[in-house]
């Protein structure tokens, strides 16, 4: 089992993740939990309606540029905590 650390940047633990802004590179796990990641509500299309598995979204994320610089804003989104999500699974 792999430890997760707040800090540590999501890429560390999915290092597949990509978005079109290179500052997705800099996304912690905190600033997931703390809906400052700058990623955006929903990436994939009704995704409460049509539930997606969630390693899904890491294709849809490549499409999107982030909504703001990672810690500088607060926006609550749904696909962030769907690939916090793929973190914990990868953890356990």
């Amino acid at each position: 089992m792999r430890q997760i650390v707040l800090n540590d940047p999501i890429v560390h633990h999915i290092p597949e993740f990509r978005m079109k802004d290179e500052n997705y590179k800099s996304i912690t796990i905190q600033q997931i939990l703390t809906h400052t990641s700058g990623i955006p509500r929903h990436v994939s299309e009704n995704d409460w309606l049509n539930p997606k598995p969630l390693t899904a979204n890491l294709e849809f994320a490549k499409d999107f540029e982030l909504d703001f610089q990672p810690g500088t804003q607060f926006s609550y989104s749904n696909s962030a905590f769907d690939i916090l999500g793929i973190v914990i699974e990868r953890a356990s």
